[in-house]
């Protein structure tokens, strides 16, 4: 399976979704104009992924902003994620905010709410 790659704008996320490694990082800033241009091949990716997941899988996500269509598409991710905590031997789900972005950090709980699987919260700081 080719790892997916995307290198992140001021708009667009980063993207690092690794078979091999077991890693799937999605992270930046994310308000694009149409997000399925952005997340469809992820989503297409991750389901291929489920097919065959690493038995030791990580998925960190750690934004710094996004709008409401990203967080729609993140709900459709992250339930996802609830097919690969089920399959995978390990299976970590890490949600990192900035110091103090509380905001973003209630959206990690809200997660771990709505989908009933463990969420890693996970403060950081920036840097630049």
């Amino acid at each position: 399976m080719e790892k997916l790659d995307i290198q992140g704008e001021s708009d667009r996320p980063d993207i690092h979704l690794d078979h091999e490694a077991g890693s799937l990082y999605i992270g930046g800033n994310s308000l694009p104009e149409n997000v399925n241009e952005i997340y469809q091949p992820v989503l297409e990716w991750i389901d291929a992924y489920i097919q065959h997941p690493n038995p030791k899988t990580t998925f960190e996500f750690f934004f710094e902003y996004f709008n409401t269509a990203t967080s729609n598409i993140l709900m459709r991710i992250v339930e996802k994620c609830r097919v690969l905590h089920a399959n995978c031997e390990t299976f970590s789900l890490n949600w990192c905010y900035s110091t103090g972005d509380y905001d973003m950090r209630e959206f990690g709980e809200e997660l771990m709410d709505i989908f009933k699987i463990p969420v890693n919260l996970q403060e950081r700081e920036v840097t630049d």
